[in-house]
C-alpha cells in the first residue's frame, strides 16, 4: 500500500469512494461526503497536497483522506484546517489504512506552517491520532454541531493559542 497526494485523475475514483462508503451508515446516505469533496475542492480552501489516498499494491484508491483551509469566523484560514472527509473502502477497514492517512497528513499539514486540525466524528477513533475535544483550545461552535464530536488537534505546542473564532461548517453549501 502506498499513501500519498492524490492526482486530478483520481478525483472521479476519489468521489465514487467517499459516495460508497458512507452511503450505507446510519448517518448519511453519501450524497452529502461525496458533494463536500467537490465544493471544497472548487474553493479557495482546497489544497491539493492535503487531498490523501490509500493505493493498494493493484493500484486501487482504498482510502481518501482532505484536509482544507477552514477559517473561523472567517479569519484564520491560513493557520487553521479541517479533515473531512476521512474515507476507507469497507472491504479494507479496522486495517490502520484510515489511521495511517490522518499521521501522514498531520505531518504534512505541519510541515506546511498549519498550526492546527478541526475534526467532526467519533471522539473514540479520532482521539487514537491526539485530538481532543474543541473545548480544551477555547474554541467555539456553531450552535447545530453536536459538541462531544467536535474534536481539534495542535500542530505545533499552543498552536490555537491566540486564535479565536467560531467552528461552523456552513462555509460549505452542501453542510449549511
Amino acid at each position: 500500500m502506498v499513501i500519498r497526494s492524490e492526482r486530478a485523475d483520481e478525483y472521479q475514483a476519489v468521489e465514487d469512494l467517499v459516495y460508497d462508503v458512507f452511503k450505507g451508515t446510519k448517518f448519511s446516505d453519501g450524497f452529502l461526503e461525496r458533494e463536500l469533496v467537490k465544493e471544497i475542492r472548487s474553493s479557495k480552501n482546497f489544497i491539493p497536497k492535503l487531498s490523501i489516498v490509500a493505493v493498494s499494491d493493484s493500484g486501487q484508491i482504498i482510502g481518501h483522506i482532505m484536509m482544507s483551509k477552514f477559517p473561523l469566523s472567517g479569519k484564520n484560514e491560513d493557520k487553521v484546517l479541517l479533515l473531512s472527509p476521512v474515507s476507507v473502502d469497507p472491504a479494507y477497514q479496522n486495517q490502520g489504512i484510515g489511521m495511517k492517512m490522518i499521521e501522514t497528513g498531520l505531518d504534512m499539514a505541519e510541515e506546511m506552517g498549519f498550526l492546527g486540525v478541526i475534526v467532526e466524528g467519533s471522539p473514540r477513533y479520532y482521539g487514537k491520532t491526539g485530538f481532543l475535544n474543541y473545548t480544551e483550545f477555547g474554541l467555539s461552535k456553531a450552535a447545530d454541531i453536536p459538541g462531544d464530536y467536535l474534536m481539534a488537534q495542535e500542530l505545533v505546542k499552543d498552536g490555537f493559542k491566540g486564535i479565536e473564532g467560531e467552528v461552523d461548517f456552513a462555509i460549505y453549501k452542501c453542510l449549511a
